[in-house]
């Protein structure tokens, strides 16, 4: 088929008097608007969806008495969603009157400043919210049973800072390997939540580049 869609597009980029150009340029800018716009919502749903756990962490904490662990969880989640939007901040300085295809290249610039930068993050803060989490819930009030149980089960294990020390040394090794594997952890994340609109933009992407070239 000679009038492919292929071909229809290319020749509407390639000849300035082609009447399907306008309507090209205008699809992709559409294309853009709406592959940016439904991701810039997709990043604000997000960082609402964790200042809503991080506040239900801290309530939850109350009530099983382990409210220091708790507040340090919500401080920390709460953290992400500062640097979320000094990010997003970020993103409103791009310039929306660039053309659909320069526009989309500092969008795709953006995302990946972003992942860099969570990246670096959550080498941190993977491993500090797990240890949070233990250190919490140990002397939780829900842990008192497991915590006698331990106690009569392995009386001479030896403690440190009021937890056993093989458990110690479990939850630093386990912490260890969060702050190691945490780009591909973040990364498996960011692809389960974001992975078919991030598709679809180096999609849009490529064929401009393919019909520019």
């Amino acid at each position: 088929m000679d009038r492919s869609i292929e071909n229809i597009w290319k020749e509407g980029f390639m000849k300035d008097n082609a009447l399907v150009a306008p309507k090209l340029n205008n699809l992709y800018n559409q294309k853009s608007k709406h592959i940016v716009d439904k991701l810039k919502r997709m990043f604000e749903v997000n960082l609402i969806s964790i200042v809503v756990g991080a506040l239900l962490i801290l309530v939850v904490s109350i009530f099983l008495e382990a409210f220091l662990a708790g507040a340090a969880l919500c401080l920390q989640l709460l953290l992400l969603v500062f640097l979320g939007k000094k990010e997003l901040n970020d993103l409103n300085q791009i310039d929306k009157g660039a053309s659909s295809y320069d526009y989309l290249k500092a969008f795709d610039s953006w995302i990946k400043k972003v992942i860099s930068t969570y990246t670096k993050v959550y080498r941190v803060l993977y491993p500090g919210m797990f240890l949070t989490f233990v250190i919490g819930f140990w002397f939780s009030s829900v842990a008192g049973p497991m915590r006698e149980a331990f106690m009569m089960r392995f009386p001479d294990s030896g403690m440190l800072l009021g937890m056993p020390v093989p458990g110690v040394i479990g939850a630093l090794v386990f912490a260890g390997l969060l702050a190691l594997f945490a780009g591909k952890l973040y990364q498996l994340d960011m692809n389960i939540v974001y992975g078919r609109e991030f598709n679809k933009l180096d999609d849009i992407i490529a064929d401009m580049e393919t019909l520019r070239a």
